[in-house]
């Protein structure tokens, strides 16, 4: 919430999200979330076959170099603010 680049990432999800219709329904329970309705046009982006990272259309491996390149950003800001403060 506190870094540079939130205002930026809301401004492209409210640009990403003017052409995005549909109604989900979903539960959430125990840090889960399953759809339960999903009401969407035939030319919907969604995939069932890859909506979960148990799936086999989704490769795990994937998640963790992008994690660590996501997360460099945060990491230097940190570091800087520590510089910054003298801790």
């Amino acid at each position: 919430w506190f870094h540079p680049l939130k205002e930026d990432l809301d401004a492209f999800i409210e640009q990403s999200q003017k052409n995005v219709y549909g109604v989900t329904k979903v539960k959430l329970y125990k840090g889960n979330i399953t759809i339960v309705e999903r009401n969407r046009p035939d030319s919907s982006l969604f995939y069932p076959e890859i909506r979960s990272i148990k799936a086999e259309g989704f490769d795990q491996r994937w998640c963790a170099n992008a994690a660590k390149v996501r997360g460099l950003p945060f990491e230097i800001l940190a570091k800087r603010n520590r510089k910054v403060k003298g801790k």
